[in-house]
C-alpha cells in the first residue's frame, strides 16, 4: 500500500552543518503533529559529514527523511530544490541551527489550514541559555518585516504563485541576502494573508564565534540598502524613523554626531549618554575586561555604520 502524501513538507538548508544539523534532526523528529502528516528534505552543499548523520538518522524515520546533496549552491537555491520534492504539500522552513519546539509544525500547519499564505513563530535562544557578547543567534518575538526563514511556512499555493526564493543577486557583489524577506514581500503584494502563531516556535541554537567571525557578520549590513530597492516597504515596516537600521544605529549616529559638534556645542555631547549607557550595559561589570570588551563593541559598531554608509552610497539608498 503506498504511503499518503504529507499534508506538509520541511526543508533544511545546509552548509558544513554537521555540528548542529543532529539537534535540528531531532527536533523534527519529536514534532506532536502525526508522523504521515510530514516529511523532512534536508538539502547540503555536502562539505562535512552531515550527510552521513542524516542517514543514520534517517533509521526510523520510515522513509520521510530524505537528504540531498548539491554542491555550490546558496540558501535560496537549497530551499527551492527541496521544496520541489514536495509536490502538492505545504511548506514549512527552518535552519539547520535550529531545533523546533514539539508543536512548531502544527502550530504552522492549523493557521496555512485556516487560510494563512504565509505563518510566522517566534525564533528564540534555547532555554537556559545566555548569548556570548559576540555569539551568533537570532531572537524574534513577533511579527517581522524581514520573515527570517529559520521559521517560517507557506502555503502551496502563495509559494508556487510566488516562484519560490529569489536566487539571482541584486547588486554586482554577488552575494545572497534578504531572498526570505523578498519572497514574503511578493506573497503579500499578491494578496497573500500573514499570521503570527505563537505556538509555532523554534530555539535558534547560541553557536560562538571570533571577533574577526562577528566584524565580517557586521559587514554585511552593507547588502540591506541594496535590499530596499526591492522590497521598499522595509523603509516603512523595519527602520526607526525610516532611516535607521534600529535603535542601535540611532544611538551610535547620536554619539557621533554629539562628538562632532561638541567643539561648537557641548552640550551635544547629550546626545552620546544613551549609547554609553548601552557600552556599560555590555561591558560585563569586571574592569579588568571591561574596558577591552567596551572597545571591541565600538569597532563593531563602526564597522557597521561603516557598511550602512557603503552600501547606501553604491545603491543610492541612505540607510543609517
Amino acid at each position: 500500500m503506498a504511503r499518503a502524501e504529507p499534508d506538509i513538507v520541511v526543508v533544511v538548508p545546509a552548509h558544513r552543518a554537521e555540528g548542529t544539523i543532529e539537534a535540528c534532526i531531532a527536533g523534527l523528529r519529536a514534532q506532536d503533529l502525526d508522523a504521515e502528516r510530514f516529511e523532512v528534505h534536508v538539502v547540503d552543499t555536502g562539505e562535512d559529514a552531515a550527510g552521513e548523520l542524516v542517514a543514520r538518522l534517517a533509521t526510523g524515520w520510515d522513509g520521510r527523511l530524505h537528504y540531498h546533496q548539491v554542491p555550490g549552491t546558496g540558501p535560496g537555491e537549497k530551499r527551492n530544490l527541496g521544496a520541489a520534492e514536495a509536490g502538492a504539500a505545504h511548506l514549512a522552513f527552518t535552519d539547520a541551527d535550529c531545533v523546533p519546539d514539539p508543536s512548531w509544525l502544527r502550530a504552522g500547519l492549523t493557521a496555512i489550514e485556516g487560510g494563512a499564505d504565509l505563518v510566522q513563530g517566534p525564533t528564540l535562544p534555547p532555554d537556559g541559555t545566555a548569548a556570548g557578547a559576540f555569539a551568533h543567534s537570532i531572537e524574534i518575538t513577533g511579527p517581522s518585516p524581514l520573515f527570517e526563514s529559520c521559521n517560517v511556512a507557506y502555503s502551496n499555493r502563495a509559494f508556487r504563485s510566488a516562484g519560490g526564493f529569489p536566487t539571482e543577486p541584486f547588486d554586482a557583489i554577488g552575494v545572497p541576502f534578504g531572498e526570505d524577506t523578498e519572497l514574503a514581500w511578493h506573497v503579500l503584494r499578491d494578496g497573500g494573508r500573514a499570521v503570527f502563531a505563537p505556538e509555532a516556535s523554534v530555539r535558534h541554537l547560541v553557536l560562538p564565534r571570533s571577533f574577526g567571525e562577528h566584524l565580517r557578520y557586521e559587514w554585511q549590513a552593507r547588502h540591506f540598502a541594496g535590499l530596499l530597492g526591492r522590497v521598499p516597504e522595509l523603509r516603512r515596516e523595519a527602520l526607526t524613523l525610516n532611516l535607521f537600521l534600529g535603535e542601535r544605529s540611532v544611538g551610535f549616529d547620536a554619539a557621533l554626531a554629539g562628538v562632532l559638534l561638541a567643539r561648537r556645542t557641548p552640550l551635544s555631547l547629550l546626545l552620546a549618554v544613551p549609547y554609553l549607557r548601552r557600552l556599560l550595559r555590555v561591558s560585563g561589570g569586571d574592569p579588568r575586561t571591561a574596558i577591552r570588551r567596551i572597545g571591541k563593541h565600538v569597532i563593531a559598531d563602526c564597522v557597521r555604520v561603516g557598511a550602512l554608509a557603503w552600501g547606501s552610497l553604491r545603491s543610492r539608498r541612505p540607510v543609517l
